[in-house]
């Protein structure tokens, strides 16, 4: 997905409150980076352990953390080299860097964070990313 495609996916989801199925970090993440897969389970569920039982039985993972782990296109680098596209990665939970801010959520709602405050999590970079 290129950078233009990313900002329209990402701008759609920015000031959204958080919501299984239609509105969380799995789907947003799929969207950017996993189209395919985010039109197979997306609207599929409404809490997090629907969603990691219809991920697992449509797409074999239960989760976007044991997906890119198993993938060979997603490779981890360091936070302190997070560019655009990538993936910060924390339990559960992933955000989408966009540079200097990442798109993230706060009080339930997805939102612009200052990346900096993503140095602490897994980050991974798709092969692909801007293509």
């Amino acid at each position: 997905m290129n950078k233009s495609k990313i900002i329209k996916t990402l701008s759609k989801y920015r000031g959204k409150t958080h919501e299984y199925g239609s509105c969380c970090c799995s789907l947003i993440f799929l969207e950017v980076h996993e189209p395919e897969m985010y039109e197979i389970i997306k609207g599929r569920y409404t809490t997090a352990i629907g969603g990691a039982r219809v991920a697992k039985k449509e797409l074999g993972y239960s989760s976007i953390s044991e997906f890119i782990e198993q993938s060979e296109s997603y490779t981890e680098i360091p936070a302190a080299f997070a560019s655009f596209g990538d993936v910060f990665v924390s339990g559960l939970h992933t955000s989408i860097c966009l540079g200097e801010k990442t798109l993230g959520m706060t009080n339930d709602v997805y939102t612009l964070i200052d990346t900096k405050h993503f140095m602490n999590k897994t980050t991974y970079r798709k092969d692909t990313c801007l293509t």
